[in-house]
């Protein structure tokens, strides 16, 4: 009977011996026909080509892989990770969107070829919108700042609003509304004359028709292009004929002590019309303790009925303004319009009547009546 032999093993230190490897450089015993055989740790067969003493390489590599996924598959499941996630590819999403968009804008933009001045406006001409709102090859039809073109527009005082809109071929079309300057605002506080110093007109605003107050920069605040000094030289001109609201500096023009000067003018255009006098407000001032006075000059070109400028001072108080008025109607119509070219002023601030104060040579014409009347009582 054929006996079989067992191959002698020395456990591994720490494994007992039916679970350990054969330590290294003990041989197996050697019997015909018998083939060698290599075990791992768990006691299974291995292929020539695997370590005796561990997993193969691929073994270790798809253990780590797989520990890796789990660990990805856990993170990825926490509801803030999944909402994070989200609102990424949500930013990644218009990102791709509008620098593509830019992209495409930019490869088919082109320059602005011109700004037209679509309004008919007083002050805003084509060559000062040239200045201002620049075109040419150095622009981009597609992104140009529309919003900064009508900042830039907006910020000349005499430009209520203004509106910039994309045009076909390349062009940019400008709407401007204008304030229309009706009275000059004037501070008479170191003038020498309404509204004037040494002979030169200054004002510190004006009063659009709508009686918005617009303070006019001091110095040349508009730019040194020559339409920029072209149009304020043409607003200060046009200002300079309109009538004059005139303060005395001690309090600063605000858009209340304007709506008052218009409520003044107002009454008191409407009092002289009234009374069918020939005459117009020139000018109206207030001073700083609300005493009124007016200019008046003839309605005709300021030219009297009788060829002989007329203009004159009313002096009106800051009470029973209306009554007041109504007093100069009647005594002006009743004779006193025929002395009205030698009128200096007519003050008014009295319970009755009104004191005249003539100018000078209408002073010393009648001194010279007056002399001549005792000379010939004399040589009688």
């Amino acid at each position: 009977m054929h006996q079989s032999h067992r191959l002698p093993r020395q456990p591994v230190r720490g494994q007992s011996a039916s679970a350990g490897l054969y330590r290294r450089g003990a041989a197996p015993a050697q019997s015909s026909g018998a083939h060698t055989r290599y075990f791992s740790r768990q006691g299974r067969p291995t292929s020539r080509g695997a370590s005796r003493l561990g997993p193969s390489f691929w073994q270790r590599f798809s253990a780590t892989a797989g520990r890796c996924w789990a660990a990805l598959t856990a993170f990825s499941s926490s509801a803030r990770v999944r909402q994070t996630c989200v609102h990424g590819g949500i930013f990644a999403f218009w990102l791709l969107t509008f620098g593509g968009a830019y992209a495409g804008l930019r490869a088919l933009d082109k320059p602005v070829s011109a700004v037209e001045l679509m309004s008919e406006n007083q002050f805003t001409t084509q060559r000062l919108i040239d200045e201002l709102v620049p075109s040419g090859p150095d622009t981009s039809f597609y992104l140009y700042d529309l919003r900064q073109a009508q900042r830039t527009l907006a910020e000349l005082p005499w430009v209520r609003s203004a509106s910039v809109l994309r045009g076909w071929s390349g062009k940019l079309k400008v709407t401007v509304e204008e304030h229309v300057p009706a009275f000059a605002w004037s501070d008479v506080s170191e003038q020498n004359g309404a509204g004037s110093v040494n002979g030169e007109s200054r004002f510190s605003a004006f009063v659009s028709k709508d009686g918005s107050l617009i303070e006019l920069p001091a110095g040349e605040v508009y730019g040194d292009t020559p339409a920029s000094l072209s149009a304020v030289e043409n607003l200060r001109s046009t200002i300079g004929m309109l009538p004059v609201f005139e303060w005395n500096g001690e309090f600063s023009a605000t858009q209340a002590q304007s709506n008052d000067f218009l409520v003044q003018y107002d009454e008191i255009t409407r009092v002289l019309e009234t009374g069918e006098l020939d005459l117009s407000v020139a000018s109206l001032r207030k001073s700083a303790a609300g005493s009124w006075s007016v200019q008046l000059e003839s309605l005709q070109s300021g030219v009297s009925d009788a060829s002989v400028p007329v203009s004159f001072e009313l002096r009106l108080g800051s009470k029973d303004l209306q009554s007041r008025l109504q007093r100069f109607v009647t005594i002006y119509n009743r004779g006193l319009h025929r002395d009205a070219s030698t009128i200096a002023y007519a003050d008014l601030r009295y319970t009755s009547g009104l004191a005249i104060g003539w100018q000078k040579q209408a002073e010393q014409d009648l001194t010279d009546k007056k002399l001549q009347g005792l000379g010939k009582n004399g040589k009688s």
